[in-house]
């Protein structure tokens, strides 16, 4: 592993996310993942806290690959639903984006397939501390299944996007892990 992904290895340990159910202990980062949100100016680094309001509109993947006659998934999720101390609803499902391909030699991505979960912004409870909100980056190795095929998920309703199970819905869909990147978002 290189710097920079020796550098998402380190953040991964940090927030105490290697070695759980959606980042396993044998999970090496491949690419750069980038999460930014183009209106507000921000952008996710490994850890570095956002705000809701900064947070809102649907965030711009972006990487570096060479692979890019693959297509790609991102799944951003929040553990820490309701908070990190008590996280009986996390990981809390924020999106499921397939269909992503990278144009050769550059970090653009292009969307081919319409999100399975869209965004829904952090809304983290009053006081309940900072919450970890995560993005995995996946090459799809399939294309995702429709919703009603899904084992692992109902619908993209508020109660429906409790619990979900990413590993579960990973390998059901072919996905395999190579990205990562979070950002911490509170309401004080």
């Amino acid at each position: 592993m290189n710097g920079p992904l020796k550098t998402v290895h380190s953040a991964l340990e940090k927030a105490e996310l290697l070695g759980t159910p959606y980042f396993p202990s044998s999970f090496r980062p491949q690419v750069l993942l980038q999460v930014s949100f183009s209106s507000t100016g921000v952008s996710a680094q490994l850890g570095n806290e956002l705000t809701p309001a900064e947070t809102k509109e649907t965030p711009v993947i972006s990487f570096v690959t060479e692979d890019t006659d693959l297509t790609y998934a991102v799944l951003s999720f929040d553990p820490d639903a309701p908070s990190r101390e008590d996280q009986k609803f996390g990981p809390w499902r924020h999106l499921i984006q397939g269909g992503l391909k990278v144009k050769p030699e550059s970090t653009e991505v292009t969307v081919i397939e319409e999100p399975l979960t869209p965004w829904a912004p952090p809304s983290p409870g009053q006081g309940t501390g900072p919450h970890r909100y995560c993005f995995a980056l996946y090459k799809q190795t399939q294309t995702i299944l429709p919703m009603a095929e899904q084992s692992h998920i109902q619908g993209n309703e508020r109660p429906e996007r409790r619990t979900f199970k990413v590993a579960d819905f990973a390998q059901q869909n072919g996905l395999e892990l190579i990205g990562f990147n979070y950002f911490l978002c509170e309401n004080p």
